[in-house]
This record gives structure tokens, C-alpha cells and sequence, in this order.
């Protein structure tokens, strides 16, 4: 399974510092010098920072070597879009917008098959003797 990271500024130096977060509490060390004691459960240590969704356990940023086939990328962009729906409020403006339309056309989708049920369901039928 894919370790979960946190980006977050150095509060010396301000270079980003890229941590995983389900390790427990962690001895973090900046190259400047600077290091700190982390605790995922602290929540201040969220704030002004972002989740490195996209990286896992390739080297930072590089190409995957082989792209994965179309029922897993399904299957991860679902999992995926139900991790950022539990937590829209730790997302950025425009991820949590995307995250609202995509919600918002999925409801409209079910709704409209819904009605097309209501409609075809309730209208008379016409039979020809």
C-alpha cells in the first residue's frame, strides 16, 4: 500500500519538506539544520500544508514505468475521489470545486435515470389489435 505524505514548508528555511504521516510520531530534519518532532494527530501541523496524493513509493515526481490497466486506474480514481469527498475541507479552492461538480453530476445523473424510470414506468400503454 502507498504511504500517505504530507508537504509542508520548513518554518526556517521555508524549502518543502515531504514526510510520510502514517508512520507515527516522526523526528523530521530539514537540510538547513532545522528539525522537529511530528505527530500526525496534532492537527495544527495540517494547517498551510498539502497531501502528496500522486507520488506513492515512486521517486519524487518520476514517471511510472508501465501504466496500470484500466480497471485499476478505475478502481484508484474511485478510492480516490471518496479520500478527497471524506476530506474536502483539507483540499485546496480548485480540487474542492472539482470534487463538488463531480458530486453534483453524479446526483444529476441518478436523478434523471430516476425520472426516466418514473416516466416509462407511469405512461399508458397502447397495444394494436
Amino acid at each position: 500500500m502507498d504511504e500517505i505524505r504530507l508537504i509542508k514548508n520548513c518554518p526556517k528555511c521555508g524549502k518543502q519538506l515531504r514526510f510520510p504521516i502514517d508512520k507515527g510520531t516522526i523526528k523530521v530534519k530539514c537540510l538547513c539544520g532545522y528539525s522537529f518532532t511530528l505527530d500526525p494527530d496534532d492537527t495544527g501541523i495540517y494547517k498551510d500544508a498539502r497531501f502528496d496524493l500522486g507520488a506513492g513509493n515512486a521517486a519524487h515526481g518520476a514517471p511510472p514505468l508501465h501504466k496500470p490497466p484500466l480497471k485499476e486506474r478505475v478502481i484508484r480514481g474511485l478510492w480516490q475521489y471518496r479520500y478527497n469527498l471524506q476530506n474536502i475541507r483539507l483540499l485546496t479552492g480548485k480540487a474542492r470545486r472539482n470534487v463538488i461538480i463531480v458530486t453534483a453530476l453524479i446526483v444529476l445523473f441518478f436523478l434523471l435515470i430516476f425520472c426516466l424510470i418514473l416516466i416509462f414506468m407511469t405512461t399508458p400503454r397502447k397495444y394494436v389489435i
